[in-house]
């Protein structure tokens, strides 16, 4: 019995053997040409890239989405989950005898809804509400109340980590509704601790003729 040969699956394409053996020679010279230096960049830039940490996009936990705003040329923000809708056209009507925080109250869909000077809580001293004011209504699960911004910003996303306690130059502020401050001098204002606020609540003013 003849010992079985290897089948040959067809003729052999010398040229492309020897396109191929080309290819590894100019590679291999290629490689040959580095200078000892260039070849320890490469082998330096491929260790770094191995150790390179991959940057780990942040849990929901870590992150508040905010609404900001201007109020006395102060940078300001809210939680968006605490803002509920912001109005650019609204009435309002004075209630005599209201503390200096409350500007008045106004009908939003049927209900009576108290509004506030934002800048007086926290101390920012201001002439009164431009002509160009934003009216942001606040609440977690219904209206609850609104205050006045002097002009509306954008909605971003803050890592919380990115929140730093106020400086001293702050101590001007109601620092108990501070939620703190990112790094480019934005104030993040505590909405629920801003709803939660004694002076916010419209029933400690004495209606007219009690």
């Amino acid at each position: 019995m003849n010992p079985s040969r290897p089948r040959v699956a067809g003729p052999i394409d010398w040229n492309e053997a020897h396109e191929r053996l080309d290819r590894s020679l100019a590679a291999l010279q290629a490689d040959a040409a580095l200078s000892p230096e260039r070849v320890q960049a490469v082998l330096d830039e491929r260790a770094r890239a191995l150790a390179r940490v991959p940057v780990r996009p942040p849990e929901v936990s870590e992150v508040i989405e905010v609404v900001t705003f201007t109020l006395a040329g102060e940078r300001l923000a809210l939680e968006s989950r605490f803002v509920r809708r912001v109005l650019s056209r609204w009435d309002c009507t004075p209630v005599p005898g209201a503390p200096e925080a409350l500007v008045g109250v106004t009908n939003l869909h049927g209900e009576v809804l108290a509004l506030f000077d934002l800048g007086v809580l926290l101390g920012v001293a201001r002439a009164g509400p431009a002509a160009s004011a934003q009216l942001l209504v606040l609440g977690e699960d219904r209206d609850e109340l609104g205050v006045l911004a002097d002009s509306l910003g954008d909605v971003r996303s803050l890592r919380i980590t990115d929140l730093h306690e106020p400086p001293a130059s702050f101590e001007r502020l109601s620092c108990g509704a501070l939620r703190g401050v990112t790094e480019d001098v934005l104030i993040v204002v505590d909405g629920r601790a801003l709803l939660a606020d004694e002076r916010l609540f419209i029933h400690q003013v004495d209606e007219p003729g009690a």
